[in-house]
């Protein structure tokens, strides 16, 4: 199966490439950018690198799907989301950063609202969910704007940067629409 594309007004989401490496990079090595993301900020292309490997092989899976957020009009990577998982029927939890010079635009709401509409529609699933870092006020109001409720606080729920981590869990399910 082709890998899908998702077009919206402004936006395509696109299949990542290691051309995109230097676009990723830079959303990446932002430390203001990555403060919530579960690692550290990209020191240099092999860490993007890294990262994109990965993402490619987890997608060949089927279980993961991570798209390049791309401007129509220039063509430019500026940047990324994807379901870290998901199922058929059942569960997806979803992951997205947008590079610092295109926040406040509506872009990433743009981008969401066509993504979980894809996620809902095309993958089958009933369930979407975001777990957001305690602080990262911008995703709670996106989320909370493109219909997710707060589901409350998992104490600890996860390991990264040197710490066990708290994650506030947004919910969506497909009958929430």
């Amino acid at each position: 199966m082709p890998f899908p594309t998702i077009q919206t007004k402004q936006l395509q989401l696109i299949e990542l490439k290691e051309e995109h490496l230097p676009a990723l990079f830079e959303q990446y090595s932002n430390p203001e950018a990555m403060q919530y993301w579960d690692g550290f900020p990209h020191k240099d292309l092999a860490d993007t690198k890294k990262l994109l490997d990965h993402l490619i092989e987890r997608d060949k899976t089927g279980t993961s799907i991570w798209w390049g957020i791309e401007l129509r009009q220039s063509g430019e990577l500026i940047g990324s989301m994807g379901y870290n998982r998901y199922a058929a029927n059942g569960l997806a939890v979803i992951g997205y950063m947008l590079n610092q010079k295109y926040w406040h635009q509506g872009l990433m709401t743009e981008a969401l609202t066509a993504f979980i509409k894809f996620g809902f529609e095309e993958l089958k699933v009933h369930r979407i969910e975001a777990h957001v870092t305690p602080g990262n006020v911008l995703s709670e109001k996106l989320l909370l704007k493109l219909g997710f409720m707060n589901e409350g606080l998992l104490r600890e729920r996860e390991f990264f940067k040197g710490a066990y981590q708290s994650l506030i869990i947004y919910g969506k399910l497909v009958s929430d629409k």
